[in-house]
């Protein structure tokens, strides 16, 4: 039984592990983003500042309006890169989390419902408030690994 719950908290440990490694990933991520963002504006008010001093005013004028219809561009650009980054570190989530349509469908236990009944059990607490044929798979799967064990 004490050796369950190594492999269940070695289990656990894992996969915080894991998602600790994505979220540094992903904070790696944005902060490279923010770099690049930061980066493009000051190219963008580099090249506003020289217009100026380099064209006539027709010239600075059809400039101006092509830089600021690029600057909506690079907007609506950063605003879908970082759309994109939000929902692939959401469906990783999901993933990890066992909430993801695969995993629903495969019927595995989501890793929330997993801590909190495997918790309830081994502190022998009642388990109220948690989904019994959860909890049931979750006893049967362990009454099963423990007559494997014992043969």
């Amino acid at each position: 039984m004490a050796g369950d719950h190594a492999v269940n908290r070695s289990h656990l440990d894992e996969d915080a592990d894991a998602l600790r490694v994505l979220i540094r990933e992903g904070h790696e991520v944005m902060k490279d983003l923010r770099r690049v963002i930061r980066e493009a504006e000051e190219k963008k008010d580099g090249l506003i500042a020289l217009v100026p001093m380099l064209t006539s005013e027709r010239i600075e004028q059809s400039v101006q309006e092509q830089l600021a219809g690029f600057g909506v561009t690079l907007d609506l650009a950063i605003k879908d890169a970082e759309s994109s980054i939000f929902d692939r570190f959401d469906a990783l989530q999901k993933v990890l989390m066992s909430e993801d349509k695969q995993s629903v469908e495969e019927g595995e236990v989501p890793l929330k419902d997993y801590v909190r009944i495997v918790r309830k059990l081994r502190l022998d607490e009642p388990l109220e408030g948690v989904d019994q044929d959860i909890a049931q798979q979750i006893i049967e799967r362990k009454r099963e690994k423990e007559r494997r064990e014992s043969t």
